[in-house]
C-alpha cells in the first residue's frame, strides 16, 4: 500500500502519532484519534467536505472515496470548484499525501472567504492506515 500511496517509508514519523482511541458514535466503534473521528463523522453526514489537494497524477493513481480534487497548483492560480463556492461555511478538511501541502492551501482556502478549513497533518498513508476512508476505484 505504501508503494501505491508513493510513500516509501513512514519510520519516525509514526512515532508522532498519537496512539487511537476507541471513540463510539452513534453505536459505531472507532480506533481513529478523536480529531479524526470528529472529520469522519463530519464527512459522512454532509456537514463537511474531504479535499484533497494533491495534484491530478496522483489522485488518479490512488484516492479517498469521499474525497474531491482541489489541486494545490490549481488553488495558487485561483481556480476554485464552483460546487465550493456555493457553501463557504461548510467545513474543509484539507489532505494531501505528506501533510505539507494541505497548509498553503488552507490559507488560500481562508483567502477566498472559507470560514471553517482544517488541514489534516496525517500523510495519505496514515489515513489509509488508519481507516480514515476507502480509497475509490481506479478510473
Amino acid at each position: 500500500m505504501r508503494r501505491l500511496l508513493g510513500v516509501m517509508s513512514l519510520g519516525p514519523a509514526l512515532a508522532l502519532v498519537p496512539p487511537p482511541q476507541v471513540v463510539v458514535r452513534r453505536g459505531v466503534h472507532s480506533m481513529l484519534p478523536p480529531h479524526l473521528a470528529e472529520a469522519q463523522e463530519l464527512i459522512k453526514t454532509g456537514e463537511a467536505r474531504l479535499v484533497d489537494v494533491r495534484e491530478v497524477n496522483e489522485w488518479t493513481s490512488a484516492h479517498f472515496k469521499s474525497a474531491q480534487l482541489v489541486p494545490l497548483s490549481e488553488l495558487q492560480r485561483g481556480k476554485c470548484p464552483p460546487e465550493l463556492m456555493e457553501d463557504q461555511t461548510r467545513r474543509l478538511y484539507l489532505h494531501c499525501a505528506g501533510g505539507v501541502r494541505v497548509h498553503p492551501a488552507k490559507a488560500i482556502f481562508g483567502s477566498l472567504g472559507f470560514d471553517d478549513v482544517v488541514a489534516l497533518g496525517e500523510s495519505m498513508a496514515e489515513l489509509y492506515e488508519q481507516r480514515f476512508d476507502e480509497l475509490a476505484d481506479r478510473e
